[in-house]
């Protein structure tokens, strides 16, 4: 259930992304928010992007006014004081919105960290315009320009919140000009005029980069899904690679994989490694009998079954080929795995399959081997297999539907049950 909530939840975040970078790619001008939860992991992309562009802007506002300082003061003109101190208490500000910046900034305090540095800044600005005289007057009501181009580009600030505070800016640079005496009428309106020009291109600009960053956004998006998407795919494919048609536990393939995995662990780790080999007694003779329809849904009874008498998500049941089953228990000793053989034939007796062209019951049965082996450098799969195989051989050789070990020592368990399986 859990997986297939998410992955609803999956194909609902790719339908919305293919949505809108389609709307964004096909249209100019379209609405600048993406529904929830991609506006969300917008905001974060677009803070995460832009924060270093936010720090330099600050440095640059801090550089020009530094530099407009000096000429203020190498100047020497009557405003001199007042003017001075309206740079340093600016440049301060600078410094610590810089600071803060640099250490406070999240996806949303970023945009109100920035329209309230270049509200502050054309402000400042504007009141310096409205002290000064004769040309520089015009000097300073002109850089409210800069601060728009400087301030929503090199801010990344959103396109809605550059209308907000460009609208804000210019109705306060209005009212500086209507009420500043020393302006004429037509320095006032041609000023005014000038500002919200240089508004309309900063506005221009900073929609079509945000459109730009979007669209980059979503295309990014889109690659992450499409690298999932073939992560799946090829998920899939190795399960289905590794997997039995017939049974839906591991094939031989899928075991030898994951026997060389373990083999390889255990040889670091110095852990043992058990291994049961078990096949159905007589299952040519089912087959004679029952026919090849009857022994598929044998095997696979007999594979659900087993399957479920293994409790750790280490140990792996796989179809080794034919009739004949495999068993892999990392860090497992000879008599932890001949409990587990044992406990899978009497599962298998407890399933009652009947079976009565058997040579020694009337219901299906199976004959298992099993071997241990810690990995070293002077031993190899292949010996385990091999030490597998022989006990199974000697299973059978002994009368079938009993499990058997190779050890230094070998020995058989007869044909009983455990009382605790």
């Amino acid at each position: 259930m859990e997986k297939e909530t998410a992955s609803a939840a999956f194909e609902s975040i790719r339908d919305s992304v293919n949505a809108q970078l389609e709307r964004y790619q096909k249209y100019l001008v379209y609405p600048f928010r993406f529904p929830e939860p991609l506006e969300t992991q917008f905001r974060s992309y677009y803070h995460h992007d832009n924060l270093f562009y936010a720090l330099v802007s600050i440095g640059m506002g801090v550089a020009l006014l530094s530099v407009s300082l000096l000429v203020t003061l190498l100047l020497a003109r009557p405003s001199v004081m007042t003017t001075s101190l309206m740079h340093l208490s600016l440049i301060t500000y600078l410094f610590v919105a810089w600071a803060a910046f640099y250490k406070y900034s999240t996806s949303y305090l970023h945009n109100v960290f920035a329209a309230v540095n270049i509200i502050i800044v054309c402000f400042v600005l504007n009141m310096i315009a409205f002290r000064e005289q004769d040309i520089f007057k015009f000097v300073y009501y002109s850089s409210t320009s800069i601060v728009f181009f400087t301030g929503f580009l090199m801010f990344r600030l959103p396109f809605m919140w550059s209308v907000r505070v460009g609208v804000f800016c210019i109705l306060m640079f209005a009212l500086c000009a209507v009420m500043d005496t020393g302006l004429t009428f037509d320095a006032q309106i041609g000023l005014t005029t000038f500002s919200i020009s240089s508004l309309a291109i900063a506005y221009c600009i900073v929609y079509l980069m945000e459109r730009s960053v979007r669209i980059q956004f979503l295309q990014s998006q889109l690659l992450g899904i499409q690298q999932v998407d073939l992560h799946r795919a090829n998920s899939r494919l190795k399960t289905l690679i590794e997997l039995d048609t017939l049974t839906q536990i591991s094939n031989r393939r899928g075991f030898d994989n994951k026997l060389e995995a373990e083999w390889k662990r255990s040889l670091k780790r110095s852990h043992s490694v058990a291994l049961i080999l078990f096949d159905v007694d007589y299952f040519k003779q089912y087959n004679d009998t029952y026919g090849h329809d009857l022994g598929d849904k044998c095997l696979q009874s007999l594979a659900e079954a087993v399957d479920s008498t293994l409790t750790r998500p280490t140990d792996l049941l796989a179809r080794y080929g034919g009739e004949e089953f495999a068993v892999l228990l990392p860090e497992t000793g000879l008599d932890d795995a001949v409990y587990v053989a044992e406990r899978i034939r009497h599962c298998v007796v407890e399933l009652k399959i009947p079976h009565i062209s058997s040579g020694i019951a009337k219901h299906v049965t199976v004959s298992c081997g099993v071997a241990v082996m810690v990995p070293s450098e002077k031993n190899h799969i292949d010996d385990l297999i091999q030490q597998a195989d022989h006990a199974l051989y000697t299973s059978k050789y002994n009368g079938r539907n009993r499990s058997s070990s190779f050890c230094d020592l070998e020995y058989t368990t007869e044909a009983t049950v455990p009382t605790t399986a």
